[in-house]
């Protein structure tokens, strides 16, 4: 899931300026149970995976910032009977090796995070290429949000990661 979406981003709501002008703007998805602020208007698309409990569809928000980074949140669910009652460091860690499994990312940082006292997991990671990305990974019951900012190798990260991943909030 993670390759398809990184790939797809890297090709590619109140109002305040980002540091290179980019107008911030408040984002609401009440299906998904999220807010968010994005550095322009995201675009949504779903994508179906295959994954150890089964098939789950993802919902992805994207705001591509040019050609050099991407911001994105994610979310899909797990059938409850799978994930209610697992170990959620277990479920975040599986969700860890989900982004590291294909060998095209090395993971350079990861702590131990948690919102709205759902457990969570802020992991950054590298590609051969030099591409970097942060995400943070929050499972609310049977439910797994992804928070991810990606930049392209050669291009300087941007102040503005925290004010992106610190204004998600599962609603």
């Amino acid at each position: 899931m993670r390759k398809a979406v990184v790939s797809l981003a890297l090709v590619f709501c109140g109002a305040a300026l980002a540091t290179d002008g980019a107008v911030w703007t408040g984002f609401r998805s009440d299906p998904g149970r999220f807010a968010i602020s994005f550095p322009g208007k995201p675009q949504a698309m779903t994508q179906t995976y295959d994954t150890k409990v089964g098939k789950v569809l993802a919902h992805i928000f994207v705001a591509p910032h040019g050609n050099e980074l991407a911001y994105f949140v994610a979310y899909n669910d797990y059938p409850a009977d799978r994930a209610v009652g697992a170990d959620p460091q277990a479920v975040l860690q599986g969700g860890k090796q989900g982004l590291l499994k294909n060998g095209q990312r090395t993971l350079t940082s990861e702590r131990s995070t948690s919102l709205g006292g759902h457990p969570g997991l802020e992991m950054t990671w590298k590609t051969p290429e030099g591409h970097t990305g942060i995400v943070r990974v929050f499972l609310a019951k049977n439910r797994l949000y992804q928070v991810m900012v990606m930049r392209r190798a050669g291009t300087v990260a941007p102040a503005d990661y925290e004010r992106f991943l610190g204004s998600f909030r599962i609603l």
